[in-house]
């Protein structure tokens, strides 16, 4: 079903409509049964969901959700990744039962300081709890992405200025280093200013002083209204997760998939990250 045509994929939703009480489509067919496992824990009990189809890119999404927006026959729910549309646009689209992540991606949605302790205990099977919590150390990790908000702004005012060359592009190893006699990843401070020095320089070539400084304006203000945070904005596919996966194995505990890391955080998200996609979700009434 992964490599179907996006025709097949909306078959493919009609196939199951008497196992679901509502279509769900997402982008990222990777991380399909994640999706379903946090669904499952918050939608309504009477609410049947058994499989959530993936459409592909976010702008497939969106034009299926538009498509459908006046059709009352199922219910349905079209949700994209926030991505860095969180602070370069303001506006979401107004379009009936599309939502967008307030977070980055799916991964940010797991990675709640809870879900991370749980985690860490599991992958620790020979530490104790105080091991856990002195060793991984889970606010030194929530404060060392917090580092990385400068390039995640950077970027976001490039996107903003429709600026798509590799040097805006997500690197990590461009500001990772390792840490402690090279026990575990974390995010260098230098580094990171040299990248964000290196996007400004790119953006002012390309689009001019003024331009940069507007954009900046634009995405500082985005960032307060929405209450953003780094984990909430930091890619945690690419940064959170990893980090995570790391510090665990480097201190003795078990290193795995990411997508099995990803996989057992989802077990104790609250949605914690997201409290709308929460609300709409448990607001969801198969009688619509």
């Amino acid at each position: 079903m992964l490599n179907y045509s996006q025709k097949s994929r909306m078959a493919y939703a009609r196939l199951f409509s008497p196992y679901n009480d509502i279509d769900i489509f997402v982008e990222d067919s990777s991380y399909v049964g994640i999706y379903e496992k946090i669904f499952k824990k918050f939608l309504p009990e009477e609410i049947k969901l058994n499989k959530v189809i993936p459409l592909g890119p976010k702008n497939i999404v969106e034009e299926n959700a538009l498509k459908y927006e006046n059709d009352n026959s199922r219910v349905r729910l079209y949700i994209t990744d926030g991505d860095f549309d969180l602070l370069s646009k303001y506006k979401k689209r107004n379009i009936k039962n599309l939502y967008s992540l307030g977070v980055y991606s799916l991964e940010n949605l797991l990675c709640e300081p809870l879900s991370i302790e749980e985690y860490s205990a599991f992958a620790c099977p020979s530490k104790t709890s105080d091991d856990i919590s002195r060793l991984v150390n889970i606010e030194d990790l929530i404060r060392n992405i917090d580092v990385l908000l400068p390039y995640i702004m950077a970027l976001s005012i490039a996107r903003h200025l429709k600026l798509y060359s590799s040097v805006y592009s997500i690197n990590p190893k461009s500001v990772t280093k390792t840490h402690d006699k090279n026990k575990y990843m974390m995010a260098c401070k230098i580094k990171v200013y040299s990248r964000v020095r290196e996007i400004i320089s790119a953006i002012v070539k390309s689009k001019g002083w003024k331009s940069y400084l507007k954009s900046k304006r634009i995405i500082k203000k985005n960032y307060k209204r929405r209450d953003i945070n780094s984990i909430k904005i930091v890619p945690g596919k690419n940064f959170t997760i990893p980090y995570i996966n790391d510090r665990v194995a480097k201190f003795g505990g078990i290193g795995n998939n990411l997508k099995i890391v990803s996989s057992y955080l989802a077990q104790n998200c609250t949605l914690e990250n997201d409290q709308n996609l929460k609300k709409k979700l448990m607001s969801i009434n198969k009688h619509k």
